[in-house]
């Protein structure tokens, strides 16, 4: 047997390259690289694996149509006992959404549940809800797309004790046959129940892993809006913000997984602003208090005053007997020369730099033995503002002068956000304050509320824990689109980065922003903490930036990421973070782009591992919005034969938009009508049957199969190599046509692979053995293959790995023998 010398390649960690980087036979990554990786994730051990599939869990809500209701009522009179109906009203259509808006009772408290009547009887849509004294609305509704003809509503109530109710209105909406791309929110409700929110227009849906659990009525949310919304979401409650007059909403959940209600974002003392409109304003206003000693000794002895306003400082003046006269001593003073004193001081005032016009000093008479006071106003162009003020007397011990503060100049403003000058489009936790961004009335603006307490707005308190407010230090006009808790915070805005160098956030201390990188992030996307970097996507959408704290330096380093697959980010709309977990080694960045890809960036920062691949869509669908829940687990809404699909990552799952159902006797299998005409295949008893085209919703397995079965669509991975360079001694590089001849991978736990070089379609290479049981499906294999007499030549030569059939597949490495 002739040994021949083999590239052994071992890692894929830097992923699926750029073209126009295959030619960088110089750089390490290179030989951890692939040209094409889809459907394929790096292992960050060895090797590469298959990437996970999808489990169907629903359809996206379609627009909502509003139905009409007569003969609307509400029960009159004390109410009590249970199966009591408080309301009813007629309607002859779909009904699909129905929502009750501030149902009230006198005393007690009650539960009731929203009944549809079909085909002459009482159906329960969702309930039951709480009800009590304070009034509550909440939304009952189907599973999207299972809209049920009816005939009546009515709302029945079981109650604690003799109530009288009422309730403002109740309306009724049938879906239409168009969508629109929901956007995607998670909550981890304090229970540890976790949810996936998808907002639409006029309607948020909730699902659980195991599938729809309820909804909540949105009017105030317009299909224009949602592709910019933003959210915060924490302890039952998720706030739903966007840049517009339209009041931030939020949503609460009330103990149970079908049981929310919905009201306003509760502001607390909305910091005033100058928005340069005309607003009322108050004079700064202080009093001087003079006080001297007057006796035989002292009665000769003079005084001087010297005024400090904002930290400019004035002459000092003397009390004179005229305007610019001499010094006078104690024993001479009287109400003249008061009088020429408090003109004096003023025109001292007036003649500093930072005043001018607008100071009045009025002598306002003796308020006790040797004692005056004075007022002094700031008015006229100088209304408005609080001045710093102090005063001295220099000269003598014999006298002294205490300045007090009377009124404080103000300038009322307006709200920083309302429905007339628009509410913060994001919101994020840092340092335990919630920071309120784009704000459409300052767009460089930050509003942190008081440490502890998310509502609370009041920039007047003066504890370091107090709300403040803040706007960048920019000589640009610059929109704040996200906010970061890293080592400091990170603030993202369409132009630039900042990070503020304030370790810790007191109301009392000015934040410094200082720029830590002059791209700013796309809207709509957020930045990802992974492994101790903060990565986000360049405003443009084609690049992906990491920041990283310096210590040596005191700031963040801005480092690219992606530029050795640039080819894959490109029109970027979402970013989410996946942590690692039991079966990902690895943190994940999923990017989702505007044209329906989606790319998976494996992330290992203190190895120097990043890596990009593509997860592919079966059948040409198309994703269109992703999200990660609270454990930790990646959502996908995608678009399939223009039907959008909400559909749960798995990384054991073999198929997509999988379902699972049972065969007949003869081996029929039914699936869901919107599978019609799909090429799908089977797992049943661990065999893998297909493929079939699916006709009447069913298909035809052939002989039936005990337990579940699962029924999904498919499409192959692929991972190609890198070109094969001959490259001599002396490192130069010979272009000539080469052949892989041989390919020797080494599989774990592999129940389909397929094989190809130098541009030839891969072949399936069959793993059966002898030893097999022949009534089972296959075990997996584990073991080293070799496939040698590979046909073709190319110029730089590659292997492919792909499938021609479903089952699992992960290559710890592989070896290329090869003729160049």
């Amino acid at each position: 047997m002739v040994v021949s010398p083999a590239t052994h390649v071992r890692s894929v960690n830097a992923g699926e390259f750029d073209p126009d980087a295959q030619a960088r036979y110089d750089i390490k990554q290179y030989y951890s690289g692939a040209t094409r990786m889809k459907g394929f994730e790096p292992v960050p051990q060895s090797g590469f694996r298959l990437m996970g599939g999808t489990v169907h869990i629903g359809v996206a809500r379609n627009y909502l149509n509003s139905i009409a209701i007569t003969d609307a009522a509400v029960t009159g009179g004390a109410l009590d006992g249970s199966d009591q109906v408080i309301w009813s009203g007629v309607i002859d259509d779909t009904v699909a959404v129905v929502f009750v808006k501030n149902i009230n009772l006198s005393d007690n408290s009650a539960e009731f549940s929203i009944q549809a009547q079909i085909d002459g009887g009482w159906t329960t849509i969702k309930g039951p809800y709480p009800a009590g004294t304070s009034a509550l609305s909440f939304t009952a509704a189907f599973e999207p797309g299972e809209g049920q003809a009816a005939t009546g509503l009515r709302i029945l109530a079981d109650f604690t004790g003799a109530a009288e109710v009422s309730i403002d209105s109740v309306a009724a909406w049938t879906e239409a046959t168009t969508q629109h791309t929901p956007r995607h929110v998670a909550l981890k409700a304090d229970d540890g129940t976790s949810y996936s929110c998808f907002v639409s227009a006029g309607v948020a849906d909730f699902y659980t892993s195991d599938g729809y659990c309820g909804s909540c009525r949105l009017d105030a949310i317009t299909a224009s809006m949602v592709a910019d919304l933003g959210f915060y979401a924490e302890a039952d409650t998720i706030g739903i913000f966007h840049p517009s007059t339209v009041a931030t909403q939020r949503i609460r959940r009330f103990d149970s997984d079908h049981a929310w209600g919905i009201d306003d974002w509760p502001y607390e003392d909305i910091p005033e602003v100058d928005l340069g409109e005309e607003y009322e304003k108050t004079d700064d206003e202080w009093e001087l208090f003079f006080r001297w000693t007057l006796d035989r000794i002292q009665t000769s002895s003079q005084m001087y005053i010297s005024i400090v306003v904002d930290d400019d400082t004035t002459p000092s003046i003397a009390h004179s007997d005229t305007a610019g006269g001499d010094a006078i001593g104690f024993g001479d003073f009287t109400s003249d020369t008061w009088d020429v004193f408090a003109g004096d001081i003023q025109t001292a005032l007036e003649n500093l730099a930072s005043l001018g016009e607008g100071v009045t000093v009025s002598d306002q008479g003796a308020v006790g033995p040797n004692c005056r006071r004075m007022t002094v106003t700031f008015g006229g162009d100088l209304t408005g503002a609080e001045y710093n003020f102090s005063a001295l007397i220099p000269n003598t011990s014999d006298a002294s002068v205490l300045p007090t503060h009377t009124q404080i100049g103000e300038t009322e403003g307006e709200d920083l956000f309302s429905e007339t000058r628009g509410y913060p489009g994001i919101a994020a936790l840092v340092s335990d304050r919630l920071v309120y961004g784009r704000i459409p009335a300052v767009t460089g603006a930050l509003a942190l509320s008081s440490v502890g307490s998310y509502f609370d707005l009041d920039i007047t308190g003066q504890a370091d824990s107090a709300a403040r407010l803040d706007k960048l230090r920019s000589q640009i006009s610059e929109t704040v689109l996200a906010v970061k808790e890293a080592k400091y915070m990170l603030v993202f805005t369409d132009r630039q980065t900042y990070f503020a160098s304030n370790r810790t956030i007191e109301r009392n201390t000015p934040l410094t922003f200082v720029v830590t990188n002059e791209v700013g992030i796309r809207e709509n996307t957020m930045p990802i903490d992974l492994d101790g970097y903060v990565f986000y996507v360049t405003n443009n959408g084609e690049q992906v930036y990491s920041l990283k704290y310096d210590e040596f330096n005191v700031g963040f380093e801005a480092n690219i990421e992606s530029l050795l697959a640039s080819h894959l980010i490109s029109g970027v709309v979402r970013t989410v973070r996946q942590a690692s977990a039991h079966d990902q080694d690895a943190a994940k960045m999923w990017i989702l782009r505007d044209d329906g890809r989606l790319v998976s960036g494996q992330i290992i920062s203190k190895q120097n591992i990043t890596g990009f691949c593509e997860w592919r869509t079966a059948d040409d669908g198309l994703v269109r919005e992703i999200g990660v829940d609270g454990d930790n687990c990646l959502w996908l809404s995608i678009e399939r034969d223009g039907t959008i699909h909400h559909e749960f990552y798995d990384t054991d799952q073999l198929f997509q938009s999988a379902v699972t159902s049972t065969s007949d006797l003869a081996g029929l299998v039914t699936v869901p009508e919107r599978m019609e005409g799909a090429t799908v295949w089977a797992e049943a008893d661990g065999f893998i049957l297909g493929p079939f085209t699916v006709s009447d919703a069913a298909i035809d397995l052939g002989d039936w199969f005990d337990g579940d079965i699962t029924v999904g669509r498919w499409i192959a991975p692929i991972w190609e190599s890198l070109p094969q360079p001959l490259i001599l001694r002396d490192e130069t590089i010979l272009f000539r046509p080469g052949r892989i001849h041989t390919v020797t991978p080494y599989i774990v736990d592999t129940t389909s692979i397929a094989i190809g070089a130098n541009g030839l379609d891969a072949e399936d290479f069959p793993l059966d053995e002898i030893t097999d049981p022949v009534d089972e499906p296959m075990p997996a294999k584990t073991k080293r293959l070799t496939v040698p007499g590979l046909l073709g030549s190319q110029e730089g030569p590659t292997v492919t790995i792909t499938q021609t059939r479903p089952g699992s597949l992960r290559v710890r490495d592989l070896g290329m023998e090869a003729k160049l």
